[in-house]
This record gives C-alpha cells, sequence and structure tokens, in this order.
C-alpha cells in the first residue's frame, strides 16, 4: 500500500472517529437537564429526541432546541471532515455522515442508547448536499402535512432518501451512504411502524 493510500485510510478513520463522538453527543439529555426536565428516556416514547421532549416537556422551545443541537452536531461532522479538502472528498464527507447518525443512534456517552437520527439525516444533509436537503426536507413537510404524524413523515423522508440521492448526486459513495441512513433510521423505526400497522401511533 502506498504512503499516501496508508494516510487516506488513517484520515478516514479518523473522520469516522471523530463523526462518531460528535454524533454521541445527545442534545436531548444536555437540554433536558439545563431545563430541569424529566429524563426522557424513562418517559414518554423514552426517545431521546425533540419530537418526544415536545411530548414530556409541552414545550416547542426545548423541542426546537434539540432539533437544531441533534441537526446541528450532524452538519458539524460534515463540515469538518470536508474542511479537510482531501480527495475523495464525498468519500470522507459521506463517512463523517454515517458516523455522525451511528452515534447519535448508538452514542458512547449514554449506554449506546440514543435517539433515532432523523434530525442528525438533516443536518448532514444540509452541509453535503443542500438540493437533496431541500428536496428531503419537502418531502418530509409534505408527508407531515397529509398525515400529521411525525413518524410517517420521517419514515418516508429517509425512504425517499435513496432515490432523491441517486437523482441528485453523483457520487457512489454518496448513494451507499444514503442507502445506509435509510435503512438505519427505518430500523429505528420498526416500533412506530408495527403501532401504525396496528392503527396505534398517536401525536405528540
Amino acid at each position: 500500500m502506498m504512503c499516501s493510500e496508508i494516510g487516506l485510510l488513517l484520515t478516514g478513520l479518523g473522520v469516522a472517529a471523530g463523526a462518531y463522538l460528535i454524533g454521541s453527543i445527545n442534545s436531548a439529555l444536555i437540554i433536558s437537564k439545563l431545563g430541569r426536565v424529566q429524563d426522557l428516556r424513562a418517559h414518554g416514547s423514552g426517545n431521546p429526541g425533540a419530537t418526544n421532549m415536545l411530548r414530556v416537556s409541552q414545550s416547542r422551545a426545548l423541542a426546537v432546541a434539540t432539533l437544531v443541537g441533534d441537526a446541528g452536531k450532524g452538519a458539524l461532522a460534515v463540515w469538518l471532515a470536508s474542511s479537510l479538502c482531501l480527495v475523495p472528498e464525498d468519500a470522507l464527507a459521506t463517512t463523517a455522515a454515517v458516523f455522525a447518525v451511528l452515534g447519535h443512534v448508538w452514542p458512547v456517552f449514554h449506554g449506546f442508547k440514543g435517539g433515532k437520527g432523523v434530525a442528525t439525516v438533516g443536518g448532514v444533509l444540509l452541509v453535503a448536499s443542500p438540493v437533496l436537503f431541500a428536496v428531503w426536507l419537502a418531502t418530509w413537510l409534505v408527508a407531515y402535512g397529509l398525515y400529521r404524524l411525525v413518524s410517517v413523515a420521517s419514515v418516508a423522508s429517509v425512504g425517499a432518501l435513496p432515490l432523491y440521492a441517486w437523482a441528485a448526486h453523483g457520487s457512489s459513495e454518496f448513494l451507499l451512504g444514503a442507502i445506509f441512513l435509510s435503512v438505519l433510521v427505518i430500523f429505528r423505526h420498526r416500533e412506530n411502524i408495527e403501532r401504525l400497522r396496528c392503527g396505534e401511533e398517536g401525536r405528540p
């Protein structure tokens, strides 16, 4: 293996580790402590995310802060990876995106019990591909407008993500990353999907 290839491999591993650690910082748990809200993991749906923050705290401000925090860490991870200006840039950005979401879903700082990853996916898309982010967000908003259920909007938007990535982005690395994130987030919503199937899914 050439020295340049070894250096790129080590850089990729560093990007993956850094993005995972950034993703492992759970905004909901930090904000719940600052706002003196009950532990989200033990109340409501048990999910430490913006929707459950709204459900438990009844505070739109805290829910928005959680949403911004979860999206922001994904955006930060991809921005830092992209700022390295190394080739292949798409591969590094995709690595950062995937591992930031993995960190959010299975955070090392919180016993590997995290959120479902939707807001963090939005954050990584915002930096990695603003056009793709806009289409993804529009899908989320349309689905929510039709069904008034966050879970439906989340599953619909990430389910369509690989198709959007294929149409809007020429990178094979980016497409593979989109497929992985789509499968991961849908997997994290498996209980919501089962409740939808049984007609038991409620609103926050």
